[in-house]
């Protein structure tokens, strides 16, 4: 009967290294102030195809590297007001396509994205989304 083989100190220290910056398992968003409204999912293909105002190609991307380009991409869109979004995430291992609608529905996220869609088949069909993004409310004086 063979023995299993131990780590070494430099496996360790990698896997330690790994645990703490790589994607997390279970993301635990903030509690915000007020709770937003939770993001629409549908995973059908939107009937009438939003014309997107602009996209975002995440495919061949790890998942940490793709997690910190969309907050900064979306972030960008709503203060542009750009509100229909085609995010592409390619089909690959599924792994940012199943990771994107949990992204989007963390706290952070939330507030400014009311729906994501499946793309119809013209625009990446499986492998991307349509993103809706809430209007901006006008700051209070």
């Amino acid at each position: 009967m063979s023995r299993k083989r131990t780590l070494t100190d430099e496996e360790k220290a990698l896997w330690e290294q790994e645990k703490r910056d790589g994607f997390p398992l279970v993301l635990k968003p903030k509690s915000p102030k007020t709770t937003p409204k939770p993001t629409k999912f549908r995973k059908k293909p939107a009937e009438i195809a939003p014309s997107p105002q602009n996209k975002l190609d995440l495919h061949g991307m790890t998942a940490a590297n793709a997690h910190n380009i969309l907050i900064s991409f979306i972030k960008t869109q709503f203060h542009l007001q750009n509100r229909k979004l085609l995010v592409i995430t390619g089909k690959g291992s599924g792994m940012l396509r199943e990771a994107l609608p949990q992204w989007l529905s963390t706290a952070e996220l939330s507030r400014m994205v009311s729906a994501c869609e499946i793309a119809k088949a013209k625009d990446g069909g499986d492998g991307a989304y349509y993103v809706t993004l809430r209007k901006m409310r006008p700051k209070s004086l």
